[in-house]
């Protein structure tokens, strides 16, 4: 009989107890300094484990926390210690330029709060209607649009702390120096308060009426030169904290007169010294620096004026305003063809509807009306100063093309205070940058700015 063949056996699989020795975590006992030979009971083994837990996350956690000491360092110590300016070998730290984004934001919402509440309290309208007035009326507006543009704000804020330097040195030359009295005088400029109106209060029955508090522009805009008129804004404002404003211009419509009681000199006086220190306590709140930051900042706008009315001197008592009319157009060859064309007797009126580019007066045929001469642009100004009336004079180059102008009448006028800060204000800016060219090379600024502008805060009315 044949022997059976044998066939070769499948290896075994090793056995249940086999198989766990194959994942004895001999590792776990090496990175404990443990014997891996050492018999260990479970429990011995578990609390290995956890122990190697704890090991683990406390590092974790040390990491982190080295991490964030970096970044705090880095926030708090290197980033602001980064220059976004050097003026004359001096440096603007991005610190300092956060703190002065911050100081200039909260003068504004104070700024728009107390012009709500004046026409809120003198007109009893809501504070709707008031805001609706209020901010599409200059400076409001320009201040509700920085605050609303943190690029339009960063950027205005750099220039500043750059001229306020400029400003100091040359302002030394002319013997220009402000006191702490002229910066209270400029915040009592800024709150509406006349000391010199309030004392009159009560000493004679022909006096002076009760001054109310009506707040000066902070920092009075860059003047609309473009000889054209001026528009409203197209966009509606909102306040936090009211009903969103209607779109439609309120009529701000004065509630019936009451009788309201008089109140002494002292009263009144006291009533805006707290207001003041009202005014300068919730700024410093708002931005989050000491008072004496607030007021270093209204010291450089005090010595801005005193170097406004150094320039200006005192005899700003007329204005010269003048009815003129105008075509602008972008070449000089195309302002040569209309003048040759009126001279040929075109109309000046058609001329202006049909190629003038300032579409706001061309389609009223170039007409400009009565307006302070001031309020134009340099060239164009001084065309109106030097033009017989009727005559057509031109092309004048301006920074918005070439102009054709035709002066009908001029007349000299007793100038507002308006006015006359206005006049003073063109001065000013003539001269910052006359300062600016003549200092041009020791001065300097960088990118830094635009990363660090502060997050805006929100809006939020508050009642007086």
């Amino acid at each position: 009989m044949a022997k059976k063949r044998k066939s070769t056996p499948l290896p075994k699989a090793p056995a249940a107890k086999e198989a766990k020795q194959l994942i004895e975590p001999t590792r776990i006992d090496r990175l404990l300094g443990r014997n891996p030979n050492q018999e260990q009971t479970r429990h011995e083994r578990e609390a290995a484990v956890q122990r190697l837990i704890v090991m683990s996350v406390v590092a974790a956690a040390v990491v982190i926390g080295i991490l964030l000491v970096i970044a705090f360092v880095v926030d708090g110590i290197v980033r602001p210690s980064q220059n976004v300016a050097t003026v004359s070998g001096e440096s603007i730290s991005v610190g300092d330029y956060q703190q002065r984004v911050r100081i200039e934001r909260a003068l504004q919402i104070e700024l728009i709060n107390d012009a709500l509440n004046d026409i809120v309290e003198e007109n009893g309208v809501t504070v709707d209607e008031a805001g609706n007035f209020v901010l599409q009326q200059q400076p409001y507006a320009t201040y509700w649009s920085e605050l609303n543009t943190s690029d339009v704000m960063g950027l205005r804020v750099l220039d500043d702390m750059v001229d306020d330097k400029l400003i100091a040195a040359a302002a030394a030359e002319l013997g220009v120096t402000v006191t702490d009295e002229d910066v209270q005088a400029y915040i009592d400029d800024l709150i509406g308060y006349d000391p010199e109106a309030v004392a009159l209060i009560g000493t004679d029955p022909t006096a002076t009426p009760e001054p109310t508090i009506t707040p000066t522009p902070f920092v009075s805009p860059t003047p609309t030169t473009e000889p054209t008129a001026t528009t409203a804004p197209t966009a509606t404002p909102t306040i936090e904290g009211a009903t969103p404003i209607p779109t439609a211009t309120a009529t701000v419509t004065p509630a019936p007169t009451e009788a309201v009681p008089t109140r002494s000199a002292e009263e009144v006086r006291t009533q805006f010294e707290n207001q003041k220190q009202s005014f300068i306590s919730e700024v410093a709140r708002l931005s989050g620096a000491s008072e004496s930051a607030v007021l270093d900042v209204l010291r450089a706008r005090a010595l801005r004026k005193a170097v406004a009315d150094h320039l200006s001197g005192s005899a700003e008592d007329e204005t010269l305003y003048a009815d003129a009319r105008h075509i602008l157009v972008e070449t000089e060859e195309q302002a040569q063809d209309i003048i040759a064309a009126l001279e040929g007797g075109e109309s000046f009126g058609d001329l202006a509807r049909a190629a003038s580019t300032d579409t706001g007066s061309g389609a009223n045929g170039g007409e400009l009306g009565w307006a302070p001469v001031s309020n134009y642009v340099e060239p164009f100004a001084n065309a109106v100063r030097d033009a017989e009336i009727g005559a057509i004079v031109g092309p004048v180059e301006s920074e918005f093309g070439y102009h054709i102008i035709q002066v009908r009448a001029k007349e000299n006028r007793e100038a507002t205070d308006a006015e006359i800060e206005r006049a003073k204000d063109l001065v000013l800016t003539d001269w910052i940058d006359e300062v600016r060219t003549a200092a041009e090379g020791s001065y300097e600024t960088t990118n830094a700015w635009a990363s660090n502008i502060p997050q805006s805060p929100n809006f939020i009315y508050h009642a007086r």
